[in-house]
């Protein structure tokens, strides 16, 4: 894990705050909303089979193999 001194944590977070002031917001594919969407279509796709099964159905195998034991 990369350590840094405060004042190099002080110096990245000045610097981030001037380059945001400098380059704003973008105008278009905003990175946050690509990544929303892309993560939005993955669940959708891997969890097609949960919406055919009854609410819950998921929790049995884990219950029933001692998975929910204190």
């Amino acid at each position: 894990m990369l350590m840094l001194s405060w004042p190099a944590c002080a110096a990245a977070a000045l610097a981030g705050v001037l380059l945001d002031q400098w380059l704003g917001e973008p105008k278009r594919w905003h990175p946050l909303v690509g990544f929303g969407t892309v993560a939005s279509a993955l669940e959708r796709r891997l969890n097609r089979s949960a919406q055919t099964r009854p609410p819950g159905d998921s929790a049995w195998p884990g219950l029933r193999h001692g998975h929910g034991r204190y």
